[in-house]
Order: C-alpha cells, then sequence, then structure tokens
C-alpha cells in the first residue's frame, strides 16, 4: 500500500489492474492535492473502503469488482465511485447513480475532468 500523507484534496483509494496507468494517476493525484492509495487486491480495497472518500475502479467488468461494487451501494460510508472502463456493470451502476456517488470515465481518461470531478465534492 502506497499513501501520501496530506490529503488535501482528499483520499483516493485507487483499483487500476496496469502498473504504468496507476503509476502515472497517482503522480498526477497527488500532484493535484490528494492522497492515493493504492490498492492492491480487491480484498485490500473492500477492508479500507471507509478510510478514503472517493475510489477510482478500472476493470469493472470483473465479476469480483461487482461484490466491491455492492459492498460500496450498502455502505454507510459516504463514499463517491469513478469506474475507469468501457464495459461496466450496468446494474451496480444504476443503483450507485441513484444515491448520486457514480461517475464513470471512459478509457483513455481525461485527467483534467477527472480532477474536476474530485474536487467538486457536491
Amino acid at each position: 500500500m502506497t499513501t501520501t500523507s496530506t490529503p488535501m484534496g482528499g483520499r483516493v483509494l485507487v483499483l487500476e489492474e496496469h502498473p504504468t496507468s496507476r503509476n502515472a494517476l497517482v503522480s498526477v493525484l497527488r500532484m493535484s492535492g490528494f492522497s492515493a492509495t493504492v490498492a492492491n487486491s480487491l480484498s485490500h480495497a473492500s477492508s479500507v473502503l471507509s478510510e478514503h472518500d472517493v475510489v477510482l475502479i478500472d476493470g469493472a467488468h470483473d465479476p469480483h469488482y461487482s461484490e466491491l461494487l455492492s459492498k460500496i451501494a450498502s455502505s454507510p460510508h459516504p463514499l463517491r465511485v469513478a469506474l475507469m472502463s468501457d464495459i461496466p456493470d450496468i446494474e451496480k451502476i444504476i443503483e450507485l447513480r441513484q444515491q448520486r456517488q457514480l461517475m464513470l470515465f471512459r478509457k483513455p481518461i481525461d485527467v483534467r475532468a477527472l480532477i474536476a470531478w474530485l474536487q467538486d465534492r457536491k
């Protein structure tokens, strides 16, 4: 797990399966004032959800991510979610959107749009 110490912009949990994309995303988040934690597995992500404000999830088409999205949807902890994928789980998107917690970013990610969404805490 990699974490920065000062979450001026908020605490972001990153689940990105591609190392190059993950490292670039974490660097951009940190340069933009966010604390970025990399989850090494879905079980790790699940165990630290309450320590974060936002979860960025790549590969949401993986069936195992549905379990994590279900946990987020039923969690009492307010958590914003952004999926970074072309093939997201539509049922979970509907459920999370109803709670106004979800954003979808198509790859390749528009970093400016992602940072603007993260900075908008509404």
